[in-house]
């Protein structure tokens, strides 16, 4: 089975990116339709990713950056996705603050044709 990867950036266009603190050793969860999409334990480099460079320039300092190996099953639901979620941990003045990243894919065909690849 091949291995490909998924980062999760900051909202640019209807790229998606996190412009939050992250809770030290948290991990973004993300669902797909409304189901759990399991992802792993994700890295914080493109070296995890095996990519030389991030495929996407940081936005801002406080950006996080989330690279996931992924494989062809894992494509496969995102490019069937009509909604895609992603529940982040962020470091607040008063503690944890939870947020929710959410979109609703309508008749959009880039996913799909990605997946597809």
């Amino acid at each position: 089975m091949k291995l490909t990867h998924l980062c999760f950036s900051g909202f640019h266009g209807s790229r998606a990116c996190l412009p939050v603190e992250p809770v030290p050793d948290s991990v973004p969860a993300v669902e797909v339709n409304g189901a759990a999409l399991v992802l792993g334990t994700p890295g914080r480099s493109a070296d995890f990713a095996t990519i030389h460079m991030s495929p996407y320039k940081i936005p801002t300092p406080w950006s996080a950056m989330y690279y996931f190996k992924v494989d062809d099953t894992i494509v496969a639901r995102l490019g069937e996705a009509t909604a895609i979620a992603v529940h982040v941990t962020e470091a607040g003045k008063d503690g944890p603050v939870k947020t929710l990243f959410a979109v609703e894919i309508e008749a959009d065909p880039r996913l799909k044709e990605f997946a597809s690849r």
